[in-house]
């Protein structure tokens, strides 16, 4: 299947291939070194700035696009894998740090922003069910 992406611009004539046979499944990314999301960014924003410049031309920014694009969903495959491991109790925190390029930080972050949100339903319940109490208690006066 061949799709002509709307973020690419018109005038660089790019198309991409979509592979429909390969499933997620058939491949291991366990051994696999795949660049870091910092990295991907970093490239993708040089080529565009030598595209802008002259540097590189249309198609050879598109080829870096693929490239990065290709990087990228590599890496979440890998991250979804060790998902999938780690519902079945296979899979360690460290394995699922790595596979989504996380940082001890960006973890402590994510389980506090998680706290909150729990902490913040709990007790927006609580006060749903007082006020229901409240009225029952109080209805027939």
């Amino acid at each position: 299947m061949q799709v002509e992406s709307a973020l690419i611009p018109s005038h660089a004539q790019c198309t991409l291939m979509i592979s429909d046979s390969v499933q997620l499944t058939d491949v291991n990314y366990d051994n696999v070194v795949l660049p870091r999301r910092a990295q991907l960014d970093q490239e993708m924003y040089e080529a565009k700035l030598a595209r802008d410049e002259g540097r590189i031309s249309p198609s050879q920014y598109c080829e870096v696009l693929v490239r990065c694009m290709q990087a990228r969903q590599a890496r979440l495959d890998r991250g979804m894998q060790g998902l999938r491991r780690a519902m079945q109790g296979e899979d360690t925190r460290e394995l699922i740090n790595r596979n989504f390029d996380l940082s001890e930080s960006d973890v402590n972050e994510s389980r506090e922003q998680a706290r909150r949100i729990i902490m913040l339903k709990l007790e927006n319940w609580r006060r749903s069910e007082q006020g229901i109490l409240r009225r029952r208690g109080t209805g027939g006066f």
